[in-house]
């Protein structure tokens, strides 16, 4: 394999005679060697054939004679490089070469050089031939170089076909030449090697996503070098990408050729405004539905929540009865498309007690199926699943699900391909299926996304059930860009409460000790907490009559305290200098 004058072993298994075993992996063992000598010959046919199947090769000298004959076909699978490889011990010289080829030709050679390869051809006699190009061998696109035989010889023999003394090369590619003498010996020349300059396309890598919300980046970098032009002008190997546009690398190659990268598109998305939402004030404990503006808004229970309590321009909060804040935030799609599509409505049918059949679809391309429409005897937990053709389950949603019609939202992410099922994964769903009667009409489009092909009951039945999923909406994957989270809080216009129960606080303003007076006519505790513009938390614990509050380590500010006692709480503001 290295030709290093030491037999090298490539092993691929094989499972039977000679056909591959995929189940193991093909093994190279590199002789390590040894500090013997030794002496090679390929040989190359002219009369006989190429490879010199059947020749053999005699070297004499001080260790006596050796033998080698060049076999072929031996076994199942078995090959070799058809070299004849002798091992010659400490011994420093060779001192007769004798080929006898299977046409009957006689090769003879004195005292060749050791612990190397020769390339000998079938002739009488060997001679020997030098060669040099007169020029670079690394040529620009359009440039040539001539490679020469140094002496006078009868015949030449290109590795390309040419026939003259020297050789005109444009291509690139490994050159040699054969050539016999008046005595009709020949010799073989070592091999010039002529590369040329290729374009060769940069390569960039991408570190980032190239559609991201604004204030983000991306950043795009250059193979090693030492110049780069990017094309919007910068000169480093990397450039940070903030602005949407089409961005390649030019690098100039050793010929002065302009090699051009890829183009890459990057898109900016617009991260939306923090949305404003009043908040609103009880006199007593109840629900309230909380207003924005945007359709994608989220609502959340804290600032740092991960699970949104609910998705939309509105929410209705459970019954509150004491202070409370909620925060919202935005979010923008700008680069998803979203379809519609299926059933509607429910027709003839049933609430089913098994999943056995589902809804088979298409997707044209990646998707998210976002919400689908049920219908339900009973509310409670749902789980519902996309599997592939093969019935294995890509990816789940388990929702809660409401008693008759409802919507949820599901989300799925779906690759392209064929033969999807969407299906509940539940042994006792209870959710409606439309049947005969009710003019199912397969295929349902979900514009140019997908397409809800049929059921999987069985024969002419598979187009005449629709089970369980109405008004899909599906949606290419897309960059959310969200807005800051702000707080939106109920208050209590409850002073009053607070006087009920003999509760002040003074000074106020303060310079952040208070000092909490409390008539209270029970030993009962009382909680407050202390909230901050932003609706934190800031400070809470429990009083239980006259005691001095310290603040000092807040900053200046306007604050809430909420306290309650015993179902009556109330507010106040204070002012920290």
């Amino acid at each position: 394999m290295n030709r290093d004058g030491f037999a090298d072993l490539y092993a691929s298994y094989g499972n039977g005679y000679n056909s591959p075993d995929n189940g193991n992996d093909d093994i190279l063992w590199l002789n390590t060697g040894n500090d013997n000598h030794w002496i090679s010959f390929d040989l190359e046919g002219i009369v006989s054939n190429m490879d010199a199947v059947g020749a053999t090769v005699i070297i004499t000298g001080g260790f006596g004679t050796q033998i080698r004959e060049i076999r072929a076909g031996e076994s199942y699978g078995i090959v070799n490089t058809f070299a004849c490889m002798f091992g010659l011990g400490d011994n420093t010289e060779v001192e007769t070469v004798t080929i006898n080829w299977p046409s009957g030709t006689v090769t003879t050679l004195d005292n060749p050089a050791i612990d190397q390869y020769h390339t000998l051809l079938e002739a009488p006699c060997m001679t020997s031939v030098s060669v040099a190009a007169a020029g670079a061998t690394n040529l620009c696109p359009g440039e040539s170089v001539v490679i020469d035989v140094a002496g006078e010889f009868t015949s030449y023999n290109w590795s390309n076909g040419g026939d003259a003394s020297s050789l005109e090369v444009t291509e690139a590619g490994n050159y040699s030449v054969t050539v016999y003498d008046a005595d009709g010996c020949a010799a073989v020349s070592e091999i010039i090697s002529v590369t040329v300059v290729e374009a060769q396309t940069p390569e960039v890598m991408v570190l980032g996503e190239l559609s991201f919300c604004s204030g983000s980046s991306v950043e795009l970098v250059g193979p090693n070098g030492t110049e780069w032009m990017w094309s919007n002008n910068e000169t480093t190997q990397g450039i940070v990408v903030m602005e949407s546009g089409t961005y390649s690398l030019s690098l100039l190659d050793e010929c002065g050729n302009e090699n051009i990268s890829e183009m890459f598109v990057v898109e900016v998305l617009d991260t939306p405004e923090a949305p404003v939402v009043e908040g609103q004030e009880l006199t007593e404990s109840g629900s309230v539905v909380l207003t924005g503006t945007s359709y994608n808004l989220h609502w959340f229970e804290t600032e740092m929540s991960t699970e949104a309590l609910a998705v939309g321009p509105t929410f209705e909060t459970p019954v509150i009865t004491e202070l409370t804040t909620y925060w919202v935030e935005d979010r923008s799609a700008g680069n998803m498309v979203e379809a519609q599509g299926g059933r509607t409505e429910q027709g003839d049918g049933q609430y089913h007690d098994n999943s056995i059949r589902w809804l088979v679809f298409d997707a044209a391309e990646d998707i998210v199926i976002h919400s689908v429409d049920v219908f339900a005897d009973g509310a409670g937990e749902r789980e519902i699943g996309v599997i592939d053709s093969d019935g294995n389950v890509v990816s789940t949603a388990t929702v809660q699900v409401a008693d008759g019609a409802s919507t949820v939202i599901i989300d799925l992410e779906v690759p392209a391909g064929e033969g999807y099922g969407l299906r509940s994964l539940d042994e006792d769903p209870q959710l409606w299926r439309d049947g005969p009667g009710s003019g199912i009409d397969y295929p349902y489009a979900l514009g140019d996304l997908a397409t809800i092909q049929q059921s999987t009951a069985g024969g002419n039945n598979a187009y005449n059930y629709y089970y369980f999923f109405y008004n899909w909406v599906v949606q290419t994957p897309f960059v959310a860009c969200v807005s800051e989270r702000v707080p939106v809080t109920i208050s209590f216009v409850g002073i009053e409460g607070l006087d009920e129960i003999g509760f002040a606080l003074y000074p106020n303003p303060t310079n952040g000790l208070v000092q909490l007076t409390w008539d209270r006519s029970s030993q009962s505790q009382m909680s407050y907490r202390l909230l901050d513009a932003f609706g934190r938390v800031v400070n809470q614990g429990l009083v239980q009559g006259n005691e001095l509050i310290d603040w000092t380590g807040l900053a200046a500010g306007h604050y809430t305290f909420v306290a309650g006692e015993n179902g009556t709480s109330g507010s106040l503001q204070v002012i920290i200098q």
